[in-house]
């Protein structure tokens, strides 16, 4: 949360790290991916041709 506050390059690096280093000791992080993108199909339906053409061409 502060990284989106501050947007400094310095607090993203430091998400990241807790993130890999909680990954690797409880990999139910790697579902985390396929959640999201349920919620926000689930939430967003109106914008899911969007949606579908940022996932593809990023």
């Amino acid at each position: 949360m502060k990284a989106l506050a501050s947007k400094k390059r310095q607090d993203w690096i430091a998400g990241g790290i807790f993130l890999g280093l909680s990954t690797l000791t409880r990999p139910i992080t790697f579902l985390f991916p396929f959640f999201l993108l349920l919620a926000l199909l689930l939430f967003f339906k109106k914008r899911l041709q969007n949606f579908i053409f940022v996932l593809i061409f990023s």
